[in-house]
């Protein structure tokens, strides 16, 4: 009898841990998605920032730098938005 309340007892802590460990786990990702959904918007922000200065300019040299720029920041939030689907979909 005694050996079915122990084993009862340690079944039930490691229930517990596993919910802790749960509620650990979604909390990261939880974080994780909203640090994402902040990156996501600097990086939009920075996007018409460098097409605005893109459309302002004159010079050869900062015509090619904003064309770069915007590239890679369209890199950068396509792949921000990649790992922000993932999650989501997890």
């Amino acid at each position: 009898m005694i050996a079915i309340l122990k084993n009862n007892a340690f079944r039930i802590v490691d229930r517990i841990r596993e919910m802790d460990r749960e509620k650990k786990e979604k909390k990261r990702i939880e974080m994780e998605y909203a640090l994402l959904q902040e990156e996501l918007y600097k990086t939009n922000v920075q996007i018409r920032s460098a097409y605005n200065n893109f459309n302002n300019t004159t010079d050869k040299d900062c015509i090619s730098y904003y064309l770069f720029l915007i590239k890679a920041l369209e890199s950068r939030y396509a792949l921000l938005l990649k790992r922000a689907k993932d999650i989501d979909y997890a």
